[in-house]
């Protein structure tokens, strides 16, 4: 009975997310060009470090101590990358998902974009990366009926101790993260966590960007190669929607940007700088896009002093702002900061 059950809803949810697929496609293209923007703050990877990000936003006057919006009219673009290699990627989605409302009333925006661990949760490819789904993570995503049913006997021997120490709640958590490092390697726990990310976070993601141009400036999560200079904005984010949609739920398309090297999400060149060479190819990108500059991360700064020159490539025209926010790396919180034209980094490093 169970199995039919279950069988049931994936069939139902199925046939809804079929549904939801062809009336988004069919509806008006989402926005992926504004103009007239006077400030924007763009944050790049943070890999579950909830924390950081929210002292990011305090620091650049976005949010206030009580987590609401006090941007204005500001522009927030976050690069992608919020998944994987920490705990707290949940918490950053509620909060954005918050901020979003907020800042919209007050006449400004949230861009969240696309990476690449966005695009590799949405597929249910995220297990089969070493180290990239963390336990706090998978148990933040996991559904929380199935989380109390699994701890339920776990819990029970701890309380048969009948004391409320500290000791005593340390080893009940470091007994539970050991039940679920080895639980969340099983196909069924997992099942449960990629069911319950798609129906809670996964379809907000596929109606977000891969890039976005405000002004005369072009962001995203990896970068713009010249093959995809050559596409229209609008034709990129729709066309990577399209695909990630039908693939997260086993629909065969043929794939052009998800889950392609040289895709946006995953292209990595300009963030080397100029010593790949790659000037005339900045220019003929940057002019097909008729744009200035570029704003990507994905490719974490390789040390942890750094200034800001170490972000600033081709004379400014690139700026490759993925400083290792998440405590999987370097834990250096930054943001650049855009005002009337004018890029200013602001840190806390060196």
């Amino acid at each position: 009975m169970v199995s039919r059950y279950k069988g049931l809803k994936k069939a139902v949810s199925s046939a809804f997310l079929f549904l939801f697929i062809v009336t988004f496609y069919s509806s008006a293209a989402i926005r992926c060009v504004w103009t007239g923007v006077d400030k924007i703050v763009a944050v790049g990877d943070l890999h579950g470090n909830y924390d950081g990000f929210v002292k990011i936003l305090k620091s650049t006057d976005l949010i206030d101590e009580e987590l609401n919006w006090i941007g204005g009219n500001t522009h927030l673009v976050q690069l992608g990358d919020i998944m994987d290699r920490g705990d707290g990627a949940k918490n950053i989605f509620d909060l954005l998902i918050e901020l979003e409302k907020q800042a919209e009333t007050a006449g400004g925006y949230i861009h969240v974009l696309i990476g690449n661990h966005e695009e590799i949760n949405i597929l249910g490819l995220a297990f089969g990366f070493s180290g990239y789904v963390t336990v706090g993570q998978f148990i933040s995503f996991i559904p929380e009926n199935y989380k109390k049913k699994m701890e339920k006997d776990i819990r029970k021997e701890f309380e048969k101790q009948k004391t409320n120490s500290a000791s005593q709640e340390s080893g009940l958590q470091e007994a539970l993260h050991k039940f679920w490092m080895n639980t969340m390697t099983e196909s069924i726990p997992q099942e449960f966590y990629q069911e319950n990310f798609m129906d809670e976070y996964g379809k907000w993601l596929l109606s977000k960007n891969a890039v976005i141009k405000i002004n005369n400036i072009i962001f995203t999560h990896g970068g713009i190669n010249k093959k995809f200079s050559e596409w229209k904005l609008v034709d990129i984010n729709e066309t990577l929607r399209r695909e990630l949609s039908f693939l997260s739920r086993g629909i065969s398309i043929n794939r052009t940007i998800a889950y392609q090297p040289d895709s946006p999400l995953w292209f990595r060149d300009f963030a080397q700088g100029e010593k790949n060479g790659l000037k005339e190819d900045l220019e003929y990108v940057l002019n097909n896009l008729n744009a200035d500059t570029m704003v990507i991360g994905h490719t974490v700064i390789d040390k942890a002093n750094f200034s800001e020159e170490d972000l600033r490539h081709f004379d400014g025209k690139v700026w490759a702002i993925d400083t290792g926010i998440s405590e999987a790396y370097w834990g250096e919180l930054s943001a650049l900061i855009i005002k009337d034209g004018k890029f200013q980094l602001w840190g806390e490093f060196n």
